[in-house]
């Protein structure tokens, strides 16, 4: 006896990866006949694929994905791939007023980062390796943790990572402006 609450599949993550099974299902089955479910525990489908909004701005979620090429291809979707000499993130800065926006790229690694941060903020050089210098700190503070930690890493954690129990509830402005102030 067929249940209407019976599914046939069942798929646990809206992400893209989810979604792309979901779909895959779907081009391959009478959905007339076989019932699919995605639960997702976000407000929105997309998991790490997808953007939010907060103070009229737009943010991406994803910073890199992987190659897509073959979904592509199985769903029939066409697209023109440029290749990048190197990594870098690419920002997009857009007025919600006027509508202009500024595309910036980051080229990714630590000291090519700073590097390319110094060479466009020449002024800013001396704040720029104080900074980046504790935002290391702080990384190498969180290298040797856990993902799970127990109640007693976590109060080693008082000890082992001053710099980020310092500023874990701060802002990037919050945390800028006492530990790094511009030379005037």
């Amino acid at each position: 006896m067929y249940s209407e609450n019976r599914k046939d599949l069942i798929i646990i993550g809206g992400g893209i990866n989810g979604l792309s099974a979901g779909l895959a299902y779907a081009l391959n089955n009478d959905l007339k006949q076989k019932k699919v479910l995605v639960v997702e525990k976000g407000p929105i489908s997309g998991g790490y694929v997808t953007s939010f909004a907060r103070k009229g701005y737009f943010f991406d979620t994803c910073q890199m994905a992987s190659n897509v090429s073959d979904v592509l291809d199985y769903f029939g979707i066409s697209m023109d791939w440029k290749e990048f000499k190197s990594d870098f993130i690419r920002i997009f800065k857009a007025d919600t007023q006027t509508y202009a926006m500024k595309t910036i790229e980051l080229i990714s690694g630590k000291e090519e980062f700073e590097t390319q941060l110094i060479k466009q903020f020449p002024n800013e050089s001396v704040l720029l390796r104080k900074y980046f210098d504790y935002s290391s700190a702080m990384f190498n503070e969180l290298h040797g943790l856990k993902n799970a930690p127990n109640l007693a890493d976590m109060f080693k954690m008082l000890f082992t990572c001053p710099k980020v129990i310092k500023n874990a509830s701060k802002n990037f402005d919050e945390n800028l402006s006492p530990n790094f102030q511009r030379s005037t």
